[in-house]
């Protein structure tokens, strides 16, 4: 796997609009942390459809499935994103958010037809244990 990096908030917006160009041909889990199962993730995942920060409203914004996608069209917001780390192996990214409340949200981003091998297991160890989050 290669090293966790923390994401400068200013770049958020451009780099949520760089992955959403690929939007319908990567899949999406999403997991609230800690994960009790090893960080495997929260099921199969399904297609993502979109990815945006919105400084406006400090937000967020995934949504998954629905049409021809795997499982039902679902949308997540995580309000008040303060931190995200990304991490990236064979194709795969891993991002970790930690919101103002201090929770933590795992997303994975694959391309369709991939196997998971993810980078989320390193990313998920407490904040203040975890080189990515600057221990």
């Amino acid at each position: 796997m290669e090293h966790a990096v923390p994401l400068e908030a200013g770049a958020w917006t451009d780099y949520f609009r760089d992955i959403g160009r690929d939007c319908g041909r990567l899949i999406a889990t999403v997991t609230l942390l800690p994960d009790d199962r090893d960080g495997h993730g929260a099921g199969a995942g399904r297609t993502l459809r979109t990815i945006r920060y919105d400084r406006d409203r400090d937000a967020l914004e995934l949504g998954v499935g629905g049409g021809a996608g795997l499982g039902p069209a679902l949308r997540y917001f995580i309000a008040a994103p303060r931190r995200i780390v990304i991490a990236e192996s064979r194709g795969v990214i891993g991002l970790v958010i930690e919101d103002s409340s201090g929770d933590r949200t795992a997303v994975e981003l694959r391309r369709v037809g991939e196997e998971a091998r993810s980078p989320l297991v390193s990313l998920q160890t407490p904040a203040h244990s975890s080189p990515a989050y600057g221990a």
